[in-house]
């Protein structure tokens, strides 16, 4: 459900910058994706699809009702007058059970089908015994058509599962890069505080002019690399613009005063994600989609083969329907008890050559089907295994670079002690402030990384509930 907030975050974009900065963190995100996102809707359509084409095919087993009237009559003479009416009901098994009302009256009706002016009622059943019995196309069309929906159920959770992953990572890069603007303006902000330090202690007479050249291009420099993390952050927010969607269908962008929430917040979710590592391992090569999907693929081909083996069977067709005459008093004397139509037929391929064509190509697709699963599953395995082990190397490097920003500050700090002090230069107090700065970025993209690498290992399992459970919450 959209909340009042999530809605207040779209009037901001489509009506322009809000006068204070507000936060639009992940889960309200990943709630506008579920709310208002195309593929999300095209998702739940794939399977609506799927559902619509097994009933179609079920309906071969709605009962229905036939009826036809036609007579002739040619200059002044009757020839005939034939109605009737039917009402059947098919199964899956291919019998049907039918009952019905038949009236063939006048001079040139056929003996056969004659009957008395009140007609006659007929009910009956028509019976095939062989491959039809056993395993028909009818039941195999029902059969596959649920196959069909399961697999559309696993291609939706692969289009959803596709849709967060690239919607998150392009969050996290919003997010990394509203950081990295905030590490620049900090670097900019030191450097000129920096600049006009040794521009007075120029002044003063104890400091070379060159020194605040020196200063001064740090000052630039830190300007350029600011305009840099501002032009990543605008292709950032393009880039996170592109799922965005209003309530009718339409693209709307970020305001231009939105924040992404920190690095440091996702904390709980990659804890949340790293605690399943174990279990995604164990359930990946049965639950994940991909292998449902080549799964259905194979009971499907077994189906066919079912269906291609009882070919070999031969086919008898039976057909019995009881004769009851119509109303009057004089046709229910003349009833008896063996009034009925009977009627058996029998077909059987000699050489059953399209049998055994069908059997053979079905079991070599089979095949296929079976290796591909194998080489699916496992490269499934080894591809979770591997970003498992990445995250670890990225939350190690993280922890790391965060011990060497307090060290590279504490050396900074020195430096300007030393440099107030007459003992250092600007060029070694640029370098500490270099090596500061330049390991709060990388902490930043480390950190980054790491969020990243939970990303993965969500989507190589298709853990997209995991993305749905953050919007609940």
């Amino acid at each position: 459900m959209i909340g009042r907030r999530q809605i207040l975050i779209f009037i901001f974009a489509l009506t322009g910058p809000s006068l204070l900065a507000q936060t639009f963190s992940y889960a309200d995100f990943l709630n506008q994706l579920v709310g208002f996102h195309p593929i999300m809707q095209q998702a739940g359509l794939q399977v609506d699809i799927a559902d619509a084409n097994l009933r179609l095919q079920q309906a071969v087993m709605d009962p229905y009702v036939s009826a036809s009237y036609g007579d002739k009559a040619y200059d002044d003479k009757e020839y005939y007058t034939k109605s009737s009416l039917k009402l059947a009901l098919p199964t899956a098994l291919g019998v049907e059970f039918f009952a019905g009302y038949t009236e063939n009256i006048g001079p040139q009706v056929d003996p056969e089908i004659l009957t008395s002016s009140s007609g006659q009622y007929q009910a009956g059943v028509s019976l095939p015994l062989g491959p039809d019995l056993l395993f028909n196309e009818r039941r195999l069309a029902i059969r596959k058509a649920g196959l069909m929906t399961e697999m559309a159920d696993a291609e939706r959770r692969l289009m959803v599962n596709d849709l967060f992953f690239r919607a998150s990572l392009a969050y996290l890069n919003w997010s990394l890069a509203n950081q990295s603007i905030t590490v620049q303006e900090d670097a900019l902000s030191l450097a000129e505080e920096q600049f006009q330090f040794v521009k007075g202690v120029f002044t003063g007479g104890d400091r070379p002019a060159i020194d605040t050249v020196e200063a001064f291009l740090q000052v630039q420099t830190r300007r350029f690399q600011l305009l840099e993390s501002r032009r990543a952050l605008n292709s950032a927010e393009i880039i996170l613009s592109n799922f965005l969607w209003d309530q009718e269908g339409n693209p709307v962008r970020l305001a231009d005063r939105m924040l992404p929430q920190s690095l440091e917040e996702f904390a709980p979710f990659t804890q949340q994600v790293q605690d399943s590592f174990m279990v995604w391992k164990e359930e990946i090569t049965q639950q994940h989609p991909s292998i449902l999907i080549n799964q259905l693929a194979i009971q499907s081909l077994k189906l066919e083969r079912q269906t291609a083996f009882s070919g070999a069977i031969p086919q008898i067709d039976l057909k019995y329907m009881a004769l009851t005459p119509g109303v009057s008093n004089r046709d229910i004397q003349a009833m008896g008890i063996n009034d009925r139509m009977f009627g058996v037929g029998l077909k059987y391929p000699l050489l059953i050559r399209k049998q055994r064509s069908k059997l053979s190509l079905i079991d070599l697709k089979r095949s296929e089907k079976e290796l591909d699963l194998k080489v699916k599953s496992l490269g499934l395995s080894t591809k979770l295994d591997q970003h498992i082990m990445e995250y670890g190397i990225n939350a190690q490097q993280a922890d790391l670079y965060g011990e060497m920003v307090s060290n590279f500050d504490r050396l900074l700090r020195a430096e300007r002690i030393k440099f107030s002090l007459g003992e250092s230069s600007v060029f070694l107090l640029n370098a500490r402030e270099n090596k500061l700065f330049d390991a709060q970025a990388k902490q930043l993209e480390t950190q980054a990384k790491q969020i990243g690498s939970i990303f993965k290992v969500i989507q190589t399992s298709n853990k997209e509930d995991i993305y749905l459970d953050a919007v609940a919450e």
